[in-house]
């Protein structure tokens, strides 16, 4: 509720897909842990055992790596899921500025779109702020400059 009215939906999205990259995150790394434990880390040390190329307990002891599993199935899902949070926002606030042709902050001012919806915004600033009125003459001379018109509608 935070987000301009013209923009609710858009941010509703954003963070509907972070959540869900948050939450598909944590499940895929305690899968990624388990499977870890159960399908390498555990046969390996059985098989190792078993050839008897490690003593047990004079040389190695299997706590080690049942702490350290333990340790990184407790931390992975927290790591994985600030990862895909970022992952389904950043994703999604993206194709909204494509798909509506905004003007990115690293983009060259020849390439300002007038027309798209964040120069349209009339409900998040006060429209009798002093910045806004230059901002708006600053438009003005860019869009007479990108049209090529003056004042009167004319060509030079």
């Amino acid at each position: 509720f935070e987000a301009a009215p013209c923009r609710r939906n858009e941010v509703g999205t954003e963070e509907i897909l972070a959540f869900v990259g948050n939450r598909i995150s944590r499940m895929i790394a305690r899968a990624a842990t388990d499977d870890l434990g159960f399908y390498l880390v555990f046969p390996v040390q059985r098989y190792l055992f078993r050839q008897d190329y490690l003593e047990y307990p004079q040389e190695y002891h299997p706590i080690v790596v049942c702490v350290c599993i333990g340790v990184l199935r407790a931390v992975s899902p927290f790591a994985a899921s600030f990862q895909g949070s970022r992952f389904g926002r950043v994703l999604t606030r993206h194709f909204f500025s494509s798909a509506k042709n905004r003007w990115l902050p690293t983009q060259r001012i020849k390439d300002l779109n007038l027309r798209s919806d964040d120069c349209q915004e009339k409900d998040e600033v006060n429209q009798t702020a002093d910045l806004v009125v230059i901002a708006r003459i600053v438009a003005k001379a860019l869009g007479e400059v990108q049209t090529g018109e003056g004042e009167d509608g004319a060509k030079p």
